[in-house]
């Protein structure tokens, strides 16, 4: 499931409360893996902004902007269990931030 906390005006708030149900699943084990895009995760453009923004960056700043794109992942990955169908994910989410939820069984 892919959750994300938009709003038109891109103004500092609190973050926000998600309970996340999801419906339809296999009764068992299941796991929980949580990635995020935000201001601190998954962002190089944040990252080039907090290095001052090279127009030439250096390759080692290269690298790291790089580093800095790649979705990551929030959290280890869980282990639920999955009854009546369903499980259910709750986190803060950052306003403008993008949240990944996968399960897999």
């Amino acid at each position: 499931m892919l959750v994300f906390n938009y709003h038109d005006d891109d103004l500092p708030a609190p973050d926000t409360t998600i309970d996340l149900t999801i419906e339809g699943l296999p009764n068992g084990r299941a796991t929980i893996a949580h990635f995020r895009v935000d201001k601190s995760h998954s962002n190089s453009y944040e990252r080039w902004k907090a290095i001052g923004s090279p127009q030439s960056p250096t390759p080692s700043q290269y690298a790291d902007l790089e580093k800095s794109g790649q979705l990551e992942q929030l959290q280890p990955a869980k282990p639920v269990t999955i009854a009546n169908s369903r499980v259910v994910e709750s986190f803060s989410l950052p306003r403008q931030g993008v949240s990944l939820v996968h399960v897999t069984w």
